[in-house]
């Protein structure tokens, strides 16, 4: 059975993939449909472990003496 790190990651490249098939230009109208469908769904997929992966995150920086929530701060956004 495969990990949660190797579930999201085998979804990244498979949605990696995708966009590479529809930026090719090499895919018909249905293809192209079906792809940007899949993507959607792979994309929503990895979104959300990555919105489970934060909220976990948030819950490791309560400090105890506050019980107060660190809000995550994204690289750039100090």
């Amino acid at each position: 059975m495969a990990s949660k790190k190797n579930h999201f990651e085998e979804k990244l490249n498979q949605l990696t993939s995708l966009s590479d098939q529809l930026e090719s230009g090499n895919l018909s109208l249905d293809e192209m449909l079906e792809a940007f469908e899949k993507g959607v769904k792979l994309y929503k997929e990895c979104h959300q472990v990555l919105t489970d992966a934060e909220a976990k995150i948030n819950l490791i920086m309560i400090d105890d003496d506050k019980a107060k929530e660190i809000p995550f701060v994204e690289k750039g956004e100090e």
